[in-house]
């Protein structure tokens, strides 16, 4: 017995100076870890994270993950100024990070805002339209009242034009269709916004599997059609 206690931990300082003097086999570091990060894979990354986010179940799981992608996006834009999707993506997940979190809600406001049209200055095509359809619902779902002096208020005017130039660039787009049919029923065309929600309401339940995402979609149309058949 006592020659096996020896053996056991002669082994197990064996293997401790070994991994001291060749360190530990690790799994390699991927992008957008790598020092050799392309910028289109580091955005196909952001791209993900967004998924990631907006499937989370667990709300404590998804403020951790919005946090950290929200660094991420981060990191792209210092590595990659010169690319609109760093920009982009890291209004969209600024965006999903206050949504969850609350925190910093203003001042996070006017850094989307700044970050979107930085985007339509260097790409307004990207993503179909995306920074349009950004600057669409910022303006379209804050409150119509900022404690800041210059604080981002509500104007359903100005975002039914930015919902107008990201149909313009792709009016297939489901977020655009979205936006589109929220503005109008803002506006009190009832009937206009039907006939945008309710193809694109189709079109979601028609979808197998759905993500988590696509589900509060599916309740957030519901909702609003609702209101509609109330009003009308």
């Amino acid at each position: 017995m006592m020659w096996g206690k020896i053996t056991t931990r002669i082994f197990f300082i064996t293997l401790i100076l070994f991994k001291a003097q060749f360190g530990t086999a690790e799994e390699p570091k991927t992008c957008p870890f790598l020092d050799t990060c392309k910028p289109n894979v580091f955005i196909d990354y952001l791209n993900t994270q967004v998924d990631e986010v907006e499937n989370q179940v667990s709300p404590k799981g998804r403020v951790k993950k919005a946090a950290f992608a929200l660094e991420q996006a981060e990191n792209c834009v210092k590595r990659f100024p010169d690319e609109a999707g760093c920009y982009f993506y890291r209004a969209v997940l600024r965006g999903l990070y206050i949504e969850t979190t609350g925190l910093g809600y203003q001042k996070a406001l006017v850094q989307m805002v700044k970050d979107a049209k930085k985007v339509l200055e260097m790409n307004p095509t990207y993503d179909a339209g995306g920074a349009y359809r950004l600057l669409g619902n910022i303006y379209l779902k804050v409150p119509g009242m900022a404690l800041a002096e210059e604080g981002i208020i509500k104007d359903a005017d100005q975002a039914y034009q930015y919902a107008l130039q990201a149909m313009a660039l792709s009016p297939e787009h489901p977020d655009n269709r979205q936006l589109l049919g929220e503005v109008l029923m803002e506006q009190g065309k009832k009937e206009e916004a039907r006939g945008v929600l309710e193809p694109l309401l189709a079109e979601y339940e028609k979808k197998s599997p759905k993500t988590l995402h696509d589900k509060e979609v599916i309740r957030d149309l519901q909702k609003l059609l609702a209101k509609i058949s109330k009003k009308s």
